[in-house]
């Protein structure tokens, strides 16, 4: 069974929801801070619901694949995040995060993209960290998260 850092997990997905909102560009390198869509998106990991929801599965390439986990564990791994807090309702929810500094860069033949961007953690610790992950494009204008393709 992979366990699933979530803390990790929203990183790349608060960079792929960034991404789903802003458009293309014709340049190797592509830089947005985000918009509503972003944040309304990313809002749906405050619940249950919003875990399990097409809009936060659609962030996700259906050929994600990171430290051999799928596209497929990590919304197994959402959904059970969600039912233990229905369960449990006292648990803290998913971690809350902002992104901003996002850019894209080395975008090779197949569309996909080395994401860069600053995460912002704003709970009991308020941690901001650098990171980096790989992204692809949908073909028009949006971008999904890749991963490393590692198979471990």
């Amino acid at each position: 069974m992979n366990n699933i850092p979530l803390r990790t997990l929203a990183a790349g997905l608060a960079a792929a929801l960034a991404l789903a909102a802003c458009g293309g560009s014709d340049g190797d390198n592509k830089s947005d801070s985000g918009s509503a869509n972003y944040a309304t998106v990313l809002a749906q990991l405050n619940t249950p619901a919003g875990m399990t929801s097409a809009d936060v599965a659609a962030v996700f390439d259906n050929g994600y694949l990171d430290s051999g986990t799928t596209k497929n564990q990590t919304l197994d791994a959402l959904s059970g995040e969600a039912a233990a807090l229905t369960a449990h309702s006292d648990h803290s929810v998913f971690p809350q995060v902002t992104l901003d500094n996002v850019s894209l860069s080395g975008c090779d033949a197949n569309n996909v993209c080395t994401l860069t961007g600053t995460l912002h953690n704003n709970d009991a610790d308020d941690t901001t960290v650098q990171f980096t992950t790989k992204v692809v494009s949908t073909g028009n204008g949006a971008y999904r998260l890749f991963g490393d393709q590692l198979a471990s």
